[in-house]
């Protein structure tokens, strides 16, 4: 890479001489993002044993170089991309890999962790319970829900006939060996089976899980105006697990559809867009029912697409053959503004475009959730446009906010959640045409 100076002397048989003499630049090729991902197994040792880790890479430029490292003061034995660590000191423990890779002129660096815990054999696990999405809210039927999200068969034609927004339990225990049952008992003033699906009352860790999530279905009830209702899930103490004394139980809050906000909102404008022939997608705007869009709401929640919603921007909602409702709902309360059928929209028009390939919205993923340290996100087929990106958690207080501006196909980006408490966090992506909200839990 560079400019060389190329010099080029020729002699005919009289010893008659001449001389040339050129430039050559070589340039560096197109940077490639250097992805990097680091799986251990076992997550849940001892004190004497040992775990083992790959490090997988795609992007940026072979070769590549490995630096593995841990804060446990263990011993490391590596071979290229593999690495085992013995003697780790009791606790929780992220181990990491530093990749560089052979990018021209300069080398990309990028750094993958991976969370192990280290305990003294049998020590007793210690089990929290908690809400990462603390809301549920009955809505107005007509969106079917799988009938296998049910909690029992009684329950399964109630689950196929309502459209409901379920609130989120979730169960985590400190250690990741064997298996576990850990046992709850329901409270509250919501009734089991009347104002929400019935719940087992008990879940069960397999090996290596450290984490259970389990739904608050509402039961939508249009007889009566019943407010809102709590559903209380409290640990019950065993021999074999010890509940943590400060998350031993946690609420969630039914919202009753009874208070939803008035319908002064609908869909203004939409297109429908078909793949194979097969109605696949939709773009559409959300507005006032007069077709304007001030005074703007407070913010709105669109089941499937965003939880930061606002009027006149244009969002797009893929979808499979199961699917023919979108709910729009206020992010706050959740409380439901309208329920719209988008198959009889589109059936009603008529009309739908093929999607061609070249068409296809900006998507993001996230990698490795839920997380403890980074959101690490990939956002594919933005190249050239600019993006807002930001965090807020379940309140919608703001974390982070930044313009990203893709200069690939395939980029990456880090956010550092580590300061922030366990629970639910929402990643917003956006750009003129298209918005992508993520939930993404932190522990």
């Amino acid at each position: 890479m560079g400019t060389s100076t190329v010099t080029v002397m020729a002699a005919d048989p009289a010893s008659a001489t001449a001389m040339a003499t050129f430039t050559i630049t070589i340039n560096p090729g197109a940077t490639v993002p250097l992805v990097v991902n680091l799986v251990v197994s076992p997550t849940s040792i001892p004190v004497n044993g040992s775990t083992s880790g790959t490090a997988t890479v795609s992007g940026g430029r072979a070769p590549y170089t490995y630096d593995f490292g841990t804060d446990a003061g263990a011993g490391i034995s590596t071979t290229g991309n593999r690495v085992t660590y013995t003697e780790m000191s009791a606790g929780d423990h992220n181990l990491t890999v530093k990749v560089v890779d052979s990018t021209l002129p300069t080398a990309q660096t990028v750094t993958a962790s991976f969370k192990v815990t280290v305990g003294a054999q049998g020590a007793t696990p210690v089990v929290k319970v908690n809400s990462p999405d603390p809301v549920a809210g009955e809505t107005k039927a007509g969106s079917a829900k799988n009938p296998a999200m049910a909690k029992n068969s009684q329950d399964v034609k109630a689950a196929a006939t309502e459209d409901i927004d379920p609130g989120v339990i979730s169960f985590t225990r400190s250690t990741t060996a064997g298996t576990l049952v850990v046992y709850y008992s329901l409270g509250g003033t919501a009734t089991p089976g009347v104002d929400f699906l019935n719940l087992p009352g008990s879940v069960t860790f397999a090996e290596g899980e450290s984490e259970i999530l389990v739904e608050v279905d509402p039961i939508a009830d249009d007889s009566e105006d019943e407010g809102d209702e709590t559903v209380i899930i409290n640990l019950i103490d065993k021999d074999d697990y010890d509940p943590d004394p400060t998350q031993t139980n946690t609420t969630v809050t039914i919202k009753d559809k009874a208070t939803a906000a008035p319908s002064s909102l609908t869909i203004t404008s939409f297109s429908c867009n078909v793949t194979n022939g097969v109605l696949s997608s939709v773009n559409f705007v959300v507005g006032n029912a007069n077709g304007s869009f001030s005074p703007q709401p407070a913010p709105i929640f669109i089941n499937g697409v965003t939880g930061n919603g606002q009027l006149g921007v244009n969002y797009f909602l893929p979808f499979d053959n199961n699917q023919s409702t979108l709910t729009v709902q206020d992010q706050a309360t959740r409380s439901t503004y309208f329920v719209w059928n988008f198959r009889q929209a589109c059936a009603a028009r008529g009309s739908a475009r093929e999607a061609l390939p070249n068409e296809a919205p900006w998507l993001v993923t996230v990698l490795g959730n839920p997380t403890s340290q980074y959101i690490d996100v990939v956002i594919s087929g933005a190249k050239g446009e600019t993006l807002m990106m930001s965090v807020t958690d379940a309140t919608g207080r703001p974390i982070m906010s930044r313009r990203v501006q893709p200069q690939s196909q395939s980029h990456r980006e880090v956010v550092d959640v580590s300061a922030q408490s366990t629970g639910l966090l929402l990643l917003k992506t956006s750009s003129d045409t298209h918005a992508q909200t993520i939930k993404v839990i932190k522990n």
